[in-house]
């Protein structure tokens, strides 16, 4: 509007955007039921700055996105919050039981106590935390990408398969394929047992690799439905941190 000579004040244009919000919370709520009742969510947690008024300055906040998994529409909804901790997710997804998507955040771990809420661990965060290990040996690191790099290769082959008409062929390949690449990562670079002091970043990548254990090779290799990333998620945090900071000209 404003390229069109057009000047509203930030204050009603906010009032606007809440009283919008408001009007849609019923397609909110329905949208949010139907996702809890997929069986599979995808969540992923963003720092954004809002600013601070009164000081001329900004502080960190937070956006969540949930995704839903499985068929159906790819609904996603998003969640802003002040902090980041356990209490969000919790809150969220307090009648949801099932499989979901999440990283490393300890803030988590609480949805998973119980066991009515199965983690799945995500491979990107993990390929991730590789490439930004600068002190990691040149030949480990490569390797470990490597490997990584493959089961990407395999899932890539599969994208358009039918996850029910073709589930016992997803099976056969995470199976006979990515099963053996997992092993190896696992056997070779998880519980090495080599210590290496000064590596930091190589500790901690190994940290996120043996987080990966506990479910991988039980739920991906044998639910044709469990995705290796959160993806999903990814991709819907980068678009709401892109209006967030374009649309709303809040500083990056």
């Amino acid at each position: 509007m404003r390229s069109a000579g057009i000047d509203i004040s930030r204050q009603t244009l906010s009032s606007g955007c809440v009283k919008v919000a408001e009007t849609l919370r019923p397609l909110y709520e329905l949208m949010k039921q139907e996702i809890i009742s997929r069986g599979i969510i995808f969540a992923d947690e963003t720092p954004v700055k809002m600013l601070n008024p009164g000081t001329g300055k900004t502080k960190k906040t937070y956006i969540w996105v949930y995704a839903a998994g499985g068929k159906g529409p790819p609904f996603r909804i998003y969640d802003f919050t002040l902090q980041r901790n356990h209490t969000y997710p919790e809150k969220m997804l307090k009648d949801f039981k099932a499989y979901l998507h999440a990283d490393a955040f300890g803030g988590y771990n609480v949805l998973f106590k119980d066991g009515s809420i199965i983690e799945c661990a995500c491979w990107m965060h993990v390929r991730r935390k590789y490439i930004e290990a600068g002190d990691a040996p040149v030949t480990l690191r490569n390797k470990v990408l490597r490997l990584i790099r493959n089961l990407y290769r395999y899932e890539r082959a599969m994208k358009n398969f039918d996850r029910e008409i073709q589930a016992e062929r997803i099976l056969g390949v995470r199976n006979e394929k990515i099963r053996p690449l997992i092993n190896e990562l696992f056997f070779h670079y998880g519980r090495s047992g080599e210590e290496r002091r000064g590596h930091e970043r190589l500790l901690f990548c190994r940290s996120h690799l043996l987080h990966a254990e506990s479910w991988e090779s039980t739920l991906y290799v044998s639910g044709q439905s469990i995705s290796p990333a959160g993806q999903r998620c990814q991709r819907a945090s980068s678009a709401a941190i892109y209006n967030w900071q374009k649309k709303l000209d809040v500083p990056g």
